[in-house]
C-alpha cells in the first residue's frame, strides 16, 4: 500500500485469501468482513498503541509507519510454510476524541487462506482492546 492510498478506497480480490475489518461509522468501498467499535482516544494515540501492539505479535514486523496519513504496514510470516502475508492499518479520526480503525490482511500467494487472515485480525483487535483498556 502506498502512503497516500486510503484503505477506504481499496478494491478486494474475489479470492478468499483476505480479511477486511473497519470500525462502525467508517465508510469503505470494499465489503467489510467485521465491524469493530470506535475507540475513546485520539487518532494519534490509537495509531501509536496499535503499531506497538500489532508490531509485537509473533512472526510480525512493522514495515512502514506514516504519521501524516495515520497508516502503518506489517508483514506476517506463517509459522509452518513461511508464507508472507501483508497487513495494513489506517486510523480514522471520528471527532470528539474518538477514532476508528481499518485493517486489511491478505495473503501474497494462494487462492484460499483457510481463514488465517480473519483469525489474525480478530486476535490483533482482541489484543488492541486489552491494551487500550489498560491504558
Amino acid at each position: 500500500m502506498s502512503g497516500t492510498e486510503s484503505l477506504k478506497t481499496i478494491q478486494r480480490s474475489p479470492k478468499p485469501n483476505s480479511a477486511f475489518f473497519a470500525s462502525e461509522g467508517v465508510e469503505t468501498q470494499a465489503e467489510v468482513d467485521e465491524r469493530l467499535p470506535q475507540f475513546d482516544m485520539s487518532a494519534d494515540d490509537l495509531l501509536s498503541c496499535a503499531v506497538e501492539v500489532f508490531g509485537a505479535q509473533k512472526n510480525t514486523r512493522t514495515t512502514n509507519r506514516d504519521e501524516s496519513v495515520k497508516q502503518a504496514s506489517f508483514v506476517c510470516t506463517t509459522p509452518l510454510l513461511r508464507f508472507k502475508d501483508d497487513v495494513d492499518l489506517e486510523v480514522v479520526s471520528m471527532g470528539e476524541g474518538r477514532a476508528g480503525i481499518i485493517l486489511f490482511s491478505r495473503s501474497r500467494v494462494g487462492y484460499s487462506d483457510l481463514g488465517t487472515n480473519r483469525k489474525r485480525l480478530a486476535h490483533w483487535v482482541e489484543q488492541l482492546n486489552h491494551n487500550v483498556k489498560k491504558a
